[in-house]
């Protein structure tokens, strides 16, 4: 058992306190850096997801019309023309007809999920925000 004056305890804990402090400094630079990091990174992404947007604003309203109107289509072609074009031609409109209802039947609940998802976390960060 070896004793340690207060002189040589009092070097060590004011060397260990310079450690301690030199790493917290060097713990906390390096968050604030990694923060800097992923704050630059969500703008990026921001101004990317605004851009899209606005680029899609227009586009995908015309898609479900010219969608559903080409369901229109295609079912008038399939009841009204079964007797006029060949059977091979024929098919492409009945056929046609079910793709797009099968695209529409996935691509809509998946909209109104995002939808519905983003609703509630707009309605969560207006809440903690006051």
């Amino acid at each position: 058992m070896s004793k340690w004056s207060v002189k040589e305890i009092t070097e060590n804990l004011g060397k260990l306190e310079g450690k301690v402090r030199k790493k917290l400094v060097r713990e906390s630079v390096y968050n604030v850096f990694q923060l800097n990091r992923a704050i630059k990174s969500h703008v990026k992404i921001q101004l990317l997801v605004t851009l899209i947007n606005q680029v899609y604003f227009y586009h995908i309203p015309a898609l479900l019309v010219m969608g559903e109107t080409l369901l229109v289509l295609c079912n008038y072609a399939s009841i009204k023309m079964v007797d006029i074009i060949p059977f091979p031609q024929y098919l492409v409109f009945p056929v046609m007809s079910l793709v797009i209802i099968i695209i529409v039947l996935a691509l809509f609940p998946l909209g109104e999920q995002v939808f519905e998802a983003s609703t509630t976390f707009l309605r969560h960060m207006k809440s903690l925000v006051g």
